[in-house]
């Protein structure tokens, strides 16, 4: 059987980094040191990328060599490998040749020992219909994970992701003007297209093989998320993580610090409430947390 088992495949700041850790909780799992590998969406070249990942990454293992020596459980990943074994993975990532082969050497049994295995990579929401076959071949009985948010809610958090996170910035010193070329760009409108986005998993993964999950879903019933999650990929569903890592937010952007412009808000709102009501029509069981 091939690898990985699992894929995590969107979408953007819908609670995915919650979602994967409680994916590096479960003992009966086994994911990488980082979260996102950003293989398939990088081969997609209707995908488009902000900036290369390879160097943001290796910042983030230099920082993630020194977790070992602080026991820091909230990221259970490295513990279940030594330290040796993750450099060997690092060498491995950075400096192996990407293609399929490449991506599945990247969970090897001498670090997975019997678990199941799989990564989270939110950008793969978008890829096209031939790269998830490409996928589905590397391993036939794959199964994807696919969170969804409020495209409004959505996009506002990108919106602060991108300026905040990716390019370093105080978020006071943003202009509106900036903004609003942020939100007009094939870059964002891509990110909360969820009706298409739903729509083209949907047709070429079949029901028994995708999780569908709620942003709104982890705030208001994370218990019962986490244990449909475990359920769904076959693991014991009644092993739920200490709370103070199930009710910890990661990632969190919201501030009282960062203000967005009333026009942005407004012009957020008018271009992804359209957005938001397509999906309630066709989906209304899963826009059920939405208001």
């Amino acid at each position: 059987m091939g690898r990985p088992d699992f894929i995590g495949v969107g979408t953007e700041r819908a609670g995915t980094s919650w979602v994967f850790s409680m994916l590096a909780h479960h003992p009966d799992i086994w994911v990488p040191p980082l979260k996102e590998i950003h293989y398939f969406d990088e081969i997609d070249p209707d995908v488009p990328t902000q900036k290369p990942r390879f160097g943001f990454h290796l910042k983030s293992r230099m920082k993630h060599k020194f977790v070992p020596f602080f026991n820091m459980t909230h990221r259970p990943e490295f513990f279940k490998n030594n330290w040796w074994a993750y450099l060997a993975w690092d060498i491995a990532y950075f400096i192996g040749k990407q293609n399929d082969q490449w991506y599945q050497n990247l969970f090897p049994s001498r670090l997975v020992k019997g678990r199941i295995c799989g990564e989270y990579t939110p950008a793969y929401c978008n890829i096209s219909q031939d790269i998830m076959a490409r996928m589905k071949d590397m391993n036939p009985d794959m199964k994807f994970l696919l969170m969804l948010r409020h495209p409004v809610s959505q996009i506002r958090s990108s919106l602060i992701q991108n300026f905040v996170m990716i390019e370093g910035r105080d978020f006071n010193t943003v202009s509106a003007q900036e903004m609003e070329e942020w939100l007009n760009s094939p870059f964002a409108n891509l990110k909360a297209n969820l009706t298409e986005i739903l729509n083209r998993w949907q047709e070429c993964v079949d029901e028994e093989h995708l999780f569908i999950g709620l942003y709104e879903e982890i705030s208001t019933a994370p218990q019962e998320f986490i244990a449909r999650l475990y359920e769904f990929l076959g693991v014991n569903h009644d092993f739920l993580p200490d709370q103070k890592f199930y009710k910890k937010k990661i990632n969190n952007l919201t501030k009282s610090t960062y203000v967005i412009p009333e026009e942005i808000e407004n012009m957020m709102k008018e271009k992804f409430l359209i957005e938001a009501e397509g999906f309630k029509n066709q989906y209304p069981h899963l826009a059920k947390f939405w208001s």
